[in-house]
């Protein structure tokens, strides 16, 4: 959302100034001038102020467009004084700043602040009613794509007449800073709510009840939201909740979207996967259904789904991981309320509730102590969820299951199944499935995650070496198995992680070369080993290249 902002401004001034650039290139440039202007607003969010001298004198090729850029930005939030406008911008617009009036209305004191607006407490001056006024972030300064998103979002607003949805009193502009009114929640956000600990789960069911009624009557206007989260659910003095901000609704019958190929909008812990894949022509009702499941899941355990430090793990796992049961976290949920919440947060749009208007009335059968329907076919969600949760030890297990079924099939029609090397290797596989369990086990706690990982990798390739030495037969393809795990290993994004499992698999071949020196010429085996650091190399590139990626994600967002 912050991102989106400074876009906004660098998308108002690049054609003005693309000759000013001469034989600079226009795509650099912007990208330059996005990472810092994006940093400057992060650096603003922490509660810090940056040195804007600082900043011109460490970018000279950006001052043009930095000077605009500080000027709307310090005005705009009031904090603007005669020294500094003189040092960052040679003629100075002498306007007033705006948090004073606006319209008929005195703005009285700033109450919310997002990545793409702000919301003041104002008070009609000749009505004397007390609204919330919006406007946008940048004020004056505000690029078109990022004028028609507000309008977008008022007029989104002002067409639903529903007593769980904020209404839209008045839409207006004033000295080119765009703004509209509603009424004044006295309340809080279900956020705040939620940082003094989670509902009881009664309370938290009969909340989302309220909200998926909300969010049905958007739907039947054809109207998705594409941002719930519990900032914008809004609590009344008699905590009901009230859903707010539609700055990025979509119209279901618009063709017209401000929502470019492959942008992601919206807050991840609480966004759809389709979304969150920025697969806009999927993204329909089962995503604010998702939504919503995501909400009920933080109002019953105080936690949201997923969490990192970084966002790009964090979007790997909105797109890959399946949620944690929330009794898990909360023994004291009810399992009913439970399958309601983990079926609203299906990976495939499919397996959700049809509409937000099922939901409803699931929650009200939970409220009423009647079956749900989320109740149907539980007992395999729960397995397939389990083996979506724990991918790792299901392809583990069921491959080396696999591997001793056929070798006991084929012994017994071989009749020689009570062979001492055929129980060694069987032993083996067992030993080697427990220790995949426990290691599993060891790595969903929050202690020796990172040396768990290379345990696992070092437990595979000494027990793959193992089992290779004991078959008596040809083993064929099988050291393949080693250039396998050095790929799995690139899951636990970690480059020295891939390194080390590299270097194991090759002095694990080395020990098996040793054991068995009839497996094959020395020529081809040195062949081998080189495959197996190639392999190791471009895994190990491509999840650097990842972690890169990852770093320069969490500084612009």
């Amino acid at each position: 959302m912050i991102a989106s902002c400074s876009k906004t401004i660098i998308g108002r001034y690049r054609y003005v100034l693309a000759p000013l650039f001469g034989l600079v290139d226009l795509d650099d440039h912007q990208q330059d001038l996005e990472s810092v202007i994006t940093t400057y607003l992060l650096s603003i969010e922490r509660g810090e102020t940056p040195d804007c001298d600082e900043i011109l004198a460490a970018h000279p090729h950006l001052a043009v467009d930095l000077r605009d850029f500080f000027e709307a930005d310090l005005r705009f939030r009031g904090n603007l004084v005669a020294e500094t406008i003189n040092k960052i911008a040679p003629n100075p617009v002498a306007d007033p700043p705006i948090c004073q009036q606006l319209g008929e209305y005195d703005l009285e004191k700033e109450i919310a602040r997002g990545g793409m607006g702000i919301v003041y407490r104002a008070r009609h001056r000749r009505l004397g009613r007390v609204v919330a006024l919006k406007t946008l972030l940048t004020g004056r300064f505000s690029g078109p794509e990022e004028i028609d998103r507000f309008y977008a979002e008022a007029k989104a607003a002002a067409k639903l007449d529903h007593p769980g949805i904020v209404p839209i009193h008045e839409i207006s502009q004033e000295d080119g800073i765009h703004y509209y009114t509603m009424p004044l929640i006295d309340g809080e956000s279900l956020a705040d709510r939620l940082q003094r600990g989670p509902l009881q789960p009664e309370k938290a069911a009969a909340l989302i009840c309220q909200a998926a009624r909300a969010v049905a009557y958007a739907h039947e206007h054809r109207l998705l939201h594409r941002d719930l989260k519990p900032g914008n659910v809004l609590l009344d003095q008699d905590k009901q909740p009230k859903i707010t901000d539609f700055g990025l609704a979509k119209s279901l019958d618009d063709e017209g979207n401000l929502t470019a190929t492959g942008e992601i909008l919206g807050t991840l812990q609480f966004m759809a996967p389709e979304q969150a894949a920025a697969k806009h022509n999927k993204v329909a009702e089962p995503a604010d259904i998702y939504s919503l499941g995501a909400i009920l899941f933080t109002c019953l355990t105080g936690e949201p789904i997923f969490t990192s430090s970084s966002q790009v793990e964090l979007l790997l796992q909105v797109l890959e991981s399946e949620p944690p049961p929330p009794r898990r976290l909360a023994p004291h949920v009810p399992r009913d309320l439970e399958s309601i919440c983990l079926r609203c947060l299906e990976k495939d749009p499919v397996r959700r509730y049809t509409s937000a208007t099922e939901l409803a009335k699931d929650l009200e059968r939970f409220l009423a102590q009647e079956p749900v329907l989320a109740e149907a076919g539980r007992t395999w969600n729960r397995i397939r969820r389990w083996g979506r949760q724990k991918p790792l030890l299901v392809a583990h297990g069921g491959v080396l299951l696999l591997v001793e079924l056929s070798r006991q099939l084929q012994h017994i029609f071989r009749d020689d199944f009570d062979t001492p090397f055929q129980s060694n290797i069987s032993l083996t596989i067992g030993i080697w499935i427990m220790a995949c369990i426990t290691f599993e086990k060891l790595h969903g706690q929050l202690r020796g995650k990172i040396l768990i990982k290379y345990l696992w990798a070092a437990t595979d390739a000494i027990l793959l070496t193992l089992c290779l030495i004991l078959v008596q037969e040809s083993i064929g393809i099988l050291p393949v198995t080693y250039a396998l795990l050095i790929v799995v290993s690139g899951i636990f994004f970690r480059v020295r992680l891939v390194f080390f499992t590299t270097i194991l698999c090759i002095l694990s071949f080395g020990v098996l070369m040793i054991m068995r020196p009839q497996l094959a010429p020395l020529h081809y085996a040195i062949v081998f080993v080189a495959v197996l650091y190639a392999n190791g190399c471009i895994v190990g590139y491509h999840v650097h290249r990842l972690r890169i990626m990852s770093r320069f994600y969490d500084k612009t967002h």
